[in-house]
């Protein structure tokens, strides 16, 4: 709480704003500042510093009357806003008409000088991040590189914040009338972690998000959050996880893959048994025209043929038992390829999260389709 104001000086600047000239400010002006300046010192006798301010503020805004700063100052003072206090004791000092106080109030006024002083720290902030908001016992002063400013001496805690960088704090006491230096060197928050993925297929192919990053093993910076890791290897069912990722951690994965099921056999009976169908569709289509030809040289009614028409029987014959074969073949295969597809072990389907990855044959020799739905 600052001292009150020394009498004599306090009955000189009651009256200073009905002082000021017309040329400074109109006869209206005049007389709503000395009204505003009344009202100033009503408030500040009743401790209602904030208030004292804004009308101390408002007369000097409408009466010019740089006699309003010393007003203005005690007000400061007493909200303990004291750099803002100094830096109006000193616009007085600076503003106010020669003579205004004697030697005995210039004395009083230097002594309260003095402690208001003593009251205030001046503060530099050196950053190597230039823009960094300051603060000092949570309120804004400015942004780096900063100083030196007037802040309340005594205990304060000084925050220097920046955007992707941790806070620096320092807790620290600010002695009145000194200049304290802060070197604040602020650390990168590191937001990606590592992700770190096994096989027990060497050199399988990993995969993230759908994007191919890899042989297993495999180790990688990786963003955080959440993401899909894929396994896949020749011959093998592909498989796949959902994994979250944190900041400085590593996220471990294993996988475990099991072989694709093999269609060789199915694919080798119905093989045969499409080339048997096709051989024994011709064969009989040989058969029958043979036949036909055959019937044609021989004479119905007496059921005899010639030389030639013998010989084209005993061809229609031979195609017909080759036809016969043909189809007998075709079923073998056929019967074979279904069951080659009864034992072979299904692909299986694996999800995780949404996404489902599932082998389909589609050609012979065991060869796989790895199909993502």
């Amino acid at each position: 709480m600052p001292r009150p104001l020394p009498s004599v000086l306090r009955a000189l600047l009651g009256g200073a704003a009905l002082l000021v000239t017309a040329s400074a400010a109109g006869d209206d002006g005049i007389a709503d500042a000395g009204l505003r300046k009344a009202r100033g010192h009503e408030a500040f006798d009743s401790r209602r510093f904030g208030d004292a301010l804004v009308e101390y503020q408002a007369a000097l805004a409408l009466g010019r009357d740089p006699r309003l700063h010393y007003n203005i100052a005690q007000a400061l003072a007493a909200l303990e806003r004291y750099p803002e206090a100094l830096a109006a004791y000193q616009a007085f000092l600076l503003q106010a008409p020669p003579g205004i106080l004697n030697e005995a109030q210039q004395s009083k006024l230097l002594v309260l000088l003095d402690e208001i002083k003593g009251k205030v720290a001046r503060l530099e902030i050196r950053c190597d991040v230039p823009g960094a908001r300051v603060l000092v016992r949570e309120q804004a002063v400015g942004t780096t590189p900063l100083g030196p400013v007037a802040v309340n001496a005594g205990a304060a805690r000084v925050e220097v914040l920046a955007d992707g960088f941790r806070p620096f704090t320092l807790d620290l006491s600010l002695a009145g009338g000194a200049s304290q230096v802060v070197v604040a060197r602020l650390e990168r928050v590191d937001f990606t972690g590592t992700l770190a993925v096994e096989s027990s297929v060497a050199a399988a192919e990993v995969l993230v998000d759908g994007k191919p990053a890899g042989p297993a093993p495999l180790k990688m910076r990786i963003d955080r959050g959440s993401h899909v890791v894929a396994v896949r290897a020749r011959g093998h069912v592909a498989e796949s996880r959902t994994v979250t990722v944190e900041p400085g951690v590593q996220a471990d994965l294993a996988f475990s893959l099991e072989r694709a099921p093999s269609y060789g056999l199915a694919y080798f009976g119905f093989g045969v048994g499409g080339a048997g169908v096709a051989a024994g569709t011709a064969m009989g289509i040989l058969a029958l025209s043979t036949f036909s030809k055959a019937k044609a040289q021989c004479d119905n009614v007496a059921k005899e043929c010639g030389p030639a028409g013998q010989g084209d029987l005993s061809s229609a014959r031979s195609w017909a038992t080759a036809s016969t074969i043909g189809f007998a073949v075709g079923v073998a295969g056929v019967s074979l390829g279904v069951y080659g597809l009864v034992t072979a072990r299904p692909g299986k389907v694996r999800k995780a999260g949404s996404t489902s990855y599932a082998v389909v044959p589609i050609a012979p020799a065991g060869a796989v389709l790895v199909g993502t739905f």
